[in-house]
């Protein structure tokens, strides 16, 4: 079965497994934009373990300047599945929850960017009712191999909006 938990409903050890710290911001970093309302973290778990995690930025796009159309729609974004427990539900679980938080807030609209590299995230995007308001933009950051050595990564990625009214 699969089911949503807050932060708090997990310890830091298992946000720490999931992925949540990258190369320039920590759990604790999350944790404190959460505390302060700009974002909300959820847990994606599958059988009570936790397997996934997302998080939902309220102000709308992180990069306004790349997704100008979906201005104040509230971005869900890193939203990562363990390969392991991928297609078992679980991602649309958090979108779903995602969709419900947004709703109940009285907004009509939610956004996500998808890396045009990743059709089965694309899929499930189209098949949950998200279309395409932005074709290409680029999404850049940096990763740290398993040597520590840090590589610069530009996405082509199209922009997604759903209208939850």
């Amino acid at each position: 079965m699969t089911t949503t938990r807050t932060t708090a409903q997990v310890t830091h050890g298992e946000l720490e497994a999931l992925g949540l710290s990258s190369l320039h911001r920590t759990v604790e970093d999350e944790l404190i934009d959460e505390a302060a309302g700009k974002t909300t973290i959820l847990i994606g778990c599958m059988d009570e373990r936790p397997v996934g995690f997302g998080m939902l930025h309220w102000a709308g796009p992180r990069d306004p300047a790349s997704c100008a159309a979906a201005i104040g729609a509230p971005e869900i974004y890193r939203l990562t599945v363990l390969p392991s427990h991928q297609s078992g539900g679980v991602g649309s679980t958090m979108i779903s929850d995602f969709e419900q938080m947004v709703k109940a807030r009285g907004i009509e609209a939610i956004s996500l960017g998808v890396a045009k590299a990743n059709p089965r995230a694309r899929q499930l995007y189209d098949r949950l009712g998200y279309s395409v308001c932005v074709e290409t933009y680029y999404d850049e950051y940096q990763i740290a191999d398993d040597t520590g050595k840090v590589h610069h990564i530009r996405d082509e990625c199209e922009y997604m909006i759903k209208e939850l009214y």
